[in-house]
């Protein structure tokens, strides 16, 4: 394998984020990466091809626990190197498939788009009409959270004997109400 690839994969592995490539414990990946000296250019195209693989996996998914793992990586490349670059695509996703979303799914969307307005802003983007559709679509599933019975799609719960803390109702109620405070003050 090259050494592009090879870095590609690496910055891949973590996200397309090199400072969670830092964190990890011996620092192998992360020192290996720097090695390759990649220009900031490449990481922006493989963060641009990276963020589009998840969009289109997620888009395909009809399995929760996989479209909500897809947009979890999607967030954190996307509040890494904030930009609007796939943002109407993500509003189409959410929009078409938040019938088949639980309250857990809920919750995560609308934290995911708290961090990515909020890197948006911090950044300097523009705070435009699709940022504007974001927080609206935030708002409004958590809401959904906040005034419902909280609801778990099964695929949470399958590798666990015993319902893990940030799945009981309390905890996820709580996140929404949260989420929703930080994201109606964007």
């Amino acid at each position: 394998m090259s050494n592009a690839l090879q870095a590609r994969e690496l910055f891949r592995k973590y996200n397309c984020n090199t400072f969670f490539m830092g964190q990890d414990s011996f620092n192998k990946d992360y020192k290996e990466y720097m090695s390759y000296n990649i220009p900031k250019e490449r990481e922006l195209e493989w963060i641009h091809e990276y963020q589009g693989e998840l969009i289109q996996l997620g888009e395909l998914s009809e399995d929760t626990k996989f479209f909500t793992d897809c947009f979890t990586s999607f967030c954190t490349s996307k509040t890494s190197y904030p930009d609007i670059t796939y943002l109407d695509k993500l509003l189409n996703i959410i929009d078409n498939k938040k019938v088949m979303f639980d309250s857990f799914t809920k919750m995560i969307i609308g934290e995911g788009i708290c961090r990515i307005v909020k890197s948006l802003v911090n950044k300097g983007n523009d705070y435009n009409d699709s940022v504007k559709a974001l927080q609206m679509i935030a708002v409004s599933l958590l809401e959904e959270v906040i005034s419902n019975p909280i609801i778990l799609d099964s695929s949470f719960l399958i590798p666990y004997e015993n319902v893990p803390d940030y799945l009981h109702s309390e905890n996820i109620f709580k996140r929404a109400t949260e989420a929703i405070r930080i994201i109606k003050f964007e």
